[in-house]
C-alpha cells in the first residue's frame, strides 16, 4: 500500500504534466473544498474538546467497583457537582448502572428519563437517534458539496457514500447491541476498562473526517481533469491544435516584426544595407570563381600547346635520325 501510493502520486503529476490538461478550480469547487476542510476540523475541534463527553471515573482516579461517597468526594474536589452531576451519579449508584455508562456514555445515562436500568434495551433505543443524526449531518455536509459534480458523476458518488455511512451505522448499533456489557465488572484498574462509548465516538469521528476529506480530494481530482484519459484521436487532435497555435503564434509574430520594419525608416535602411552588402559578396564571390577557373583553364592550354610542340619535335628529330 505504502508503495502503490507515491506511484499513483506520481503517475498523476506525469500525465498532469505531459497532457496539460490541468485547468483552474471554479468558485463552486472551491467552495465546496473549502466547506468539506471547515466541517472536518469543526468535528475535530468540537468533538474532541468542546463536546467530548467527560469520563468523571476516569478523571477521578476510581474504578467500577469505586464507592458512591468516594467518586463524589473526588469530583467535588475537582469541580462544582452541576444538576445533570447529581442526575448521572444517581444512575452510577448501582454496579448495573456503571457498567452501561461504559457502553452508553454519560449523556445517554443522564439525559434519559424514561430510561431504566433493569431494561438495558431502552439506553439502546435512546442512543439510536443520536448516532443516527450524527450521520445523517454527514451525509447532508457531503451530498451539498458533491453538488458542484456532473449528474453522472454525483450520482455514483452519492450511492456509494450512502452505502459506507449506512453500513458503518449499522456496524455501530450491531457492536451496542451484541457487546457484553457485563465483562468489565471485576476489572479493578480503570484504564484496563474497554470504554466502548468513547472508541467508538472517536472511530466515527475518524470516519467522518476521513470520509470527508476524500471526497474533498475526489472532487478536486475530477474538476482538475488529472486523471482524466484521453484517447488515440483525441490526443493528437490536441497535439495538431497545439502545434496550430503555436505556428499561428510565428506567423503573428513574423508579420508584427515586418510591419515594424516597413514602418520604421531606420530599420528599412539597415534592411536595404544588409541585402546589398549580401548581393554584391555574392556577386563578387561568382566573379572570383569564374575568373579562377578562366585563369586554370587558360594555364592548361598553354601547357597542353608546349607538350604537343615538344612532342611533335621530338618526332621529327627521330624520324630524322632513321634516314
Amino acid at each position: 500500500m505504502f508503495l502503490l501510493f507515491p506511484r499513483m502520486i506520481y503517475s498523476i503529476l506525469i500525465k498532469k504534466i505531459f497532457y496539460q490538461l490541468k485547468r483552474p478550480l471554479s468558485k463552486s469547487t472551491i467552495r465546496a473544498i473549502s466547506f468539506l476542510f471547515l466541517s472536518s476540523l469543526f468535528f475535530l475541534i468540537f468533538e474532541l474538546s468542546l463536546f467530548f463527553p467527560e469520563n468523571i471515573i476516569l478523571k477521578t482516579s476510581s474504578g467500577i467497583q469505586t464507592p458512591e461517597i468516594t467518586l463524589i468526594a473526588r469530583l467535588t474536589r475537582l469541580r462544582r457537582i452541576t444538576e445533570y452531576d447529581w442526575k448521572l451519579l444517581h444512575r452510577l449508584k448501582s454496579l448495573n448502572g456503571r457498567l452501561l455508562y461504559v457502553l452508553y456514555g454519560p449523556s445517554t445515562l443522564g439525559l434519559c428519563e424514561w430510561c431504566e436500568i433493569e431494561t438495558p434495551s431502552t439506553f439502546l433505543y435512546y442512543t439510536i437517534p443520536h448516532v443516527f443524526l450524527c450521520y445523517l449531518v454527514n451525509l447532508g455536509i457531503i451530498y451539498l458539496s458533491i453538488s458542484v459534480l456532473s449528474e453522472k458523476i454525483g450520482k455514483l458518488l452519492k450511492k456509494l457514500i450512502f452505502i459506507i455511512l449506512f453500513l458503518f451505522f449499522i456496524l455501530e448499533l450491531i457492536m451496542l447491541n451484541i457487546y457484553d456489557w457485563k465483562s468489565n465488572a471485576y476489572i479493578n484498574s480503570a484504564s484496563n476498562i474497554n470504554w466502548i462509548h468513547w472508541n467508538l465516538k472517536k472511530y466515527r469521528l475518524f470516519l467522518i473526517v476521513t470520509l470527508n476529506l476524500s471526497v474533498a480530494f475526489i472532487i478536486w481530482v475530477i474538476n482538475t481533469n488529472i486523471l482524466y484519459q484521453i484517447p488515440n484521436k483525441e490526443r493528437q487532435l490536441i497535439f495538431s491544435i497545439n502545434n496550430l497555435e503555436e505556428s499561428i503564434n510565428r506567423i503573428r509574430a513574423l508579420v508584427i516584426m515586418k510591419r515594424a520594419l516597413i514602418k520604421d525608416t531606420f530599420l528599412q535602411e539597415q534592411k536595404m544595407k544588409f541585402y546589398q552588402e549580401k548581393r554584391l559578396k555574392e556577386l563578387s564571390d561568382s566573379m572570383n570563381v569564374k575568373d579562377i577557373k578562366k585563369k586554370i583553364s587558360h594555364d592548361n592550354m598553354k601547357k597542353i600547346l608546349e607538350e604537343i610542340e615538344n612532342y611533335a619535335e621530338n618526332l621529327i628529330k627521330y624520324m630524322d635520325m632513321k634516314k
